[in-house]
């Protein structure tokens, strides 16, 4: 019975390629700068003038408006608001796509930070500035770092970037400027309102960008998506980055050789024929 060869895929398609090491490089960079903050922070037993002159300066420029607006967008990184946007998000991303591997880069993204935060906050244990200048409600919990921060960052860029992923460039570009624009807003009104001080900020927002790059490596390389066993769901996956044309092709592993050699300018090798040949005639006697 004959057999016909494997369709080559329509249109030009690229083997899968590797996850970009630039999320690698930004992920270094940005534990180096957490593990100096950290330093500066321990050896100076939470007292740096750094900070205080942020956090005299922010108590001087306070008004009745900005201090609204403040308290607004602290709201902004609060636990309880995040879990529902990343619980809403995730199911939003599944019901689209019907694959989970957005939604789990997302959930344990918020997960992630969550945890390392709260250990970071016991094993610093530093104390908050003092209540006297304090607009709102107290924290009882230490300050470094600052979980509004890193929780928001982590949750908001997230959303951002996983919820684009397959729009134009265009839309991308903005939501990612719209999610930094919070993050930063979320951080700097924890100062304003007198929660926390800026080593504190700036900590959340460095182990937040630590956690972003990572779950996008590991997204891009495969591993969240083998983690949530993808082959239980439809065996496909996809790969969220900033720009879908450098999204991996994957395809059946007939598919993927095919497309290979038509990249490479080498021609289709004719199909293998396995129709039964019929047997040599018995030789006639006095042949």
């Amino acid at each position: 019975m004959h057999h016909s060869a494997p369709a080559p895929p329509e249109g030009p398609q690229r083997p899968r390629s590797r996850p970009s090491r630039a999320l690698l490089f930004v992920a270094g960079g940005t534990a180096v700068s957490f593990v100096a903050v950290l330093i500066v922070v321990l050896s100076s037993g939470g007292n740096i003038q750094f900070d205080m002159t942020i956090h005299a300066a922010a108590v001087g420029m306070r008004r009745p408006a900005t201090s609204v607006a403040a308290t607004a967008i602290t709201s902004l990184g609060t636990f309880p608001l995040l879990v529902g946007l990343a619980a809403a998000a995730a199911a939003g991303m599944w019901l689209q796509t019907r694959r989970i591997d957005r939604s789990a880069m997302l959930l344990l993204g918020l997960a992630t930070v969550a945890g390392t935060v709260f250990l970071l906050k016991i094993a610093v244990a530093r104390h908050r500035p003092p209540t006297t200048a304090l607009l709102g409600s107290p924290s009882w919990d230490y300050a470094f770092p600052s979980g509004h921060t890193a929780n928001g960052t982590v949750t908001w860029m997230l959303v951002a970037v996983l919820l684009t992923a397959d729009l134009a460039r265009w839309a991308r570009r903005a939501a990612v400027i719209a999610g930094c624009l919070v993050s930063v807003a979320i951080g700097l009104s924890r100062v304003y309102l007198g929660y926390h001080w800026m080593t504190d900020v700036i900590a959340g927002w460095l182990i937040a960008t630590l956690i972003i790059c990572l779950a996008l490596y590991l997204g891009r390389a495969g591993v969240i998506d083998w983690i949530t066993f993808r082959t239980m769901l439809n065996g496909r996956t996809s790969f969220p980055d900033l720009d879908p044309s450098d999204r991996d092709v994957v395809s059946e592993p007939s598919t993927q050789i095919a497309a290979s050699r038509q990249l490479s300018g080498e021609p289709p090798r004719p199909a293998p024929d396995h129709t039964p040949r019929p047997a040599d005639p018995a030789p006639r006697d006095g042949s």
